[in-house]
């Protein structure tokens, strides 16, 4: 192993050196959701337990709603109801009512699906009526697509998905006229690019039965446009999947997010075998929205339009971007960069993977992961053939239980990583429905130069009896405790940080009161750990104690004491020894860095200097005052 005497982030110009960059959503990528809710007398029946169709699919639409406005602020979502006696349609379609249009989400929208929802005292029913008279089903697919095509041409790009959500299976049983026209009309829709999401739901003991009518309905999926994304972790699967209320919540949030495509290159399997391949990011750390300026000096709150210019130290003169250049110090010299050169230093190879061999899986560290992964999967429309080359080296790397290494370059200009084709086949849950897609995992994987040798330091080894003694506590045996058997699930555990956040920023919108805690699940269950190894710990706890000398009465009486005298951090003493002494002291002493930058601000406006805003860049005017003084 190495280290680098150089830093490895000074050339990554406005760009970040993982794969995991985050896709800006455009109007060419972004999701149309169209919710079409039926409202026939069976959705407003109360379930066994209390639920009722019709409101849990408003909380569906509230919750995807939502979920917009925090993480996709330019897609559009629209909710469209049928089967009632009211009309509201271009077309004037009867039972079919456009109760929302397709527009980009908002705290008036989220206010009425809440209304609707169970948490408000809306009633569909009464509101816009219900009826279970059979009129053409098609007439629906003719709406939505209506609806779809409706505006501007901007309006019609990206993905465009309609979530249908009923409980009945057949609505056309008898009327073989209407029914063979609802399938063409489907098909219209499959040929316009428009894809289905079914939500079926059971009627107390009656399962929905997909094969009446949606699975030839569905089975036009196959004339989707090959140039449309294709959301690779969640597709339909027919057949199999949950159809109760209490789990259509689940449901739709699991089919809700659209993974767009993060990058397209080409494979190199072998010199003279490429292949096209789509990269997606199946997972991506959630971060808060950035804030926008905005100022109130008008009648209303309007957004700031923010400008910046650079100006010539020395003439003062604004500079074009084409003048500005990067400049690094090196032996004392500065060494200037163009933007175009950097971008070539920073790229050995086009974009693109190229395989460079195979290993067995077990011959890999898993520790030398750097990075989030990209999920692969291939694209026909870079190279013919792409699918059956992808699949058949998937097939291989999952047969021969190899890991393949490539070099991954995801965009031109962007850094050329070492990384690991890690093969994932697919894989169903226990209703049917698919788990995991078929596909290659890319894991970036570190250069000599990011691995750093830590210092090695002498811990306490256990002894046999400590080590049998915390087994048994832990995992179980004769003196009690637990076998753990869960299988860690990170969809179980949300980012409390990031939950009161959004909770915080819905309660202002919405008019609702603030609030103050919410449900952490990342913190451990205490009184279950208690009740089922809370002894088997505490002898371990008494052990260890006894071990290194120290009574358990000693230890209580250590907590006491550290709990009452709470002594200041070494941060906070740096600080009281760094303000006794002055900032001219610091000088001669050459500790500039110890003092903190109100101090360093304070000391240079007292010097009628206007301090800038990097400590290091206010540490420097500094020493170029006192240095005038020597």
């Amino acid at each position: 192993m190495s280290s680098s005497a150089h830093d490895p982030v000074s050339f990554d110009f406005n760009d970040d050196p993982t794969v995991t960059d985050e896709i800006v959503t455009s109007y060419d990528n972004r999701d149309q959701i169209l919710f079409v809710v039926d409202c026939s007398p069976e959705m407003n029946k109360p379930e066994p337990n209390g639920s009722i169709p019709i409101k849990v699919a408003f909380d569906c639409i509230k919750s995807v709603t939502l979920s917009k406005i925090f993480a996709a602020t330019s897609d559009r979502v629209g909710v469209l109801l049928y089967n009632t006696n009211m009309s509201n349609n271009p077309a004037g379609h009867e039972h079919i009512y456009i109760l929302q249009g397709l527009d980009i989400p908002d705290a008036p929208r989220v206010k009425e699906a809440e209304m609707y929802s169970s948490e408000g005292d809306g009633d569909i029913q009464n509101t816009f009526g219900s009826t279970s008279k059979e009129y053409p089903f098609g007439n629906v697919f003719w709406t939505c697509s209506d609806m779809f095509n409706a505006g501007s041409i901007s309006n019609q790009r990206g993905s465009r998905r309609v979530f249908l959500i009923t409980n009945q299976d057949n609505p056309h049983p008898n009327q073989h006229n209407l029914r063979q026209a609802a399938i063409r009309r489907a098909k219209d829709f499959y040929d316009a690019g428009i894809r289905i999401e079914l939500f079926g739901l059971d009627k107390g003991d009656h399962h929905f039965d997909e094969s009446l009518f949606y699975n030839e309905v569905l089975a036009q999926e196959g004339g989707i446009d090959a140039t449309q994304d294709e959301d690779v972790a969640s597709q339909r699967v027919t057949g199999g999947g949950s159809n109760k209320v209490d789990e259509l919540l689940d449901t739709v949030r699991r089919r809700e997010p659209k993974k767009r495509t993060s990058f397209r290159v080409p494979l190199t399997i072998a010199p003279g075998i490429v292949i096209g391949v789509r990269g997606y990011n199946l997972i991506m750390p959630e971060k808060r929205s950035t804030p926008h300026r905005v100022t109130g000096a008008g009648e209303r709150i309007e957004q700031v339009d923010t400008q910046i210019t650079y100006k010539c130290q020395d003439t003062q003169q604004v500079l074009l971007p084409t003048e500005i250049k990067s400049a690094f110090e090196y032996g004392g010299t500065q060494v200037v960069f163009s933007r175009e050169e950097i971008n070539k230093m920073r790229s050995v190879k086009g974009k693109g993977i190229e395989i460079l061999g195979f290993r067995r899986k077990e011959k890999i560290n898993d520790m030398l992961n750097i990075s989030l992964p990209s999920f692969i999967y291939p694209d026909e429309t870079q190279y013919e053939g792409s699918h059956r080359t992808f699949t058949a080296l998937l097939r291989g790397l999952l047969e021969k239980d190899k890991i393949g290494i490539c070099t991954f370059t995801p965009r031109e200009n962007a850094n050329t990583l070492i990384a690991l084709m890690y093969p994932q086949a697919e894989t169903f849950d226990e209703n049917g429905a698919q788990d995991r897609p078929p596909g290659i995992h890319i894991i970036p994987m570190p250069y000599a130069d990011d691995i750093r040798d830590l210092p090695v330091t002498e811990t306490p080894i256990a002894t046999e009896e400590q080590v049998e003694l915390a087994t048994r506590a832990i995992f179980g045996g004769e003196q009690g405790g637990m076998e753990i058997k869960q299988i860690y699930d990170p969809n179980e555990f949300e980012d409390p940080a990031m939950q009161l956040h959004c909770a915080t920023l819905e309660a202002l919108a919405l008019d609702k009161p603030m609030v103050e805690r919410i449900v952490d699940t990342t913190k451990p269950n205490v009184d279950m750990i208690n009740q089922t190894i809370g002894q088997g710990l505490k002898e371990l706890r008494e052990r260890l104690a006894a071990d290194v000398g120290i009574s358990e009465e000693d230890l209580r009486g250590q907590k006491r004491q550290l709990s009452d005298s709470k002594p200041e951090s070494s941060t906070s003493r740096r600080r009281v020894d760094a303000g006794s002494k002055s900032i001219e002291d610091h000088y001669r002493d050459h500790t500039l860095d110890k003092c903190t930058v109100v101090m360093l601000k304070e000391w240079l406006e007292r010097n009628g200097v206007k301090p800038k805003r990097v400590k290091i860049d206010i540490i420097a005017q500094v020493c170029h005052v006192l240095d005038k003084r020597q």
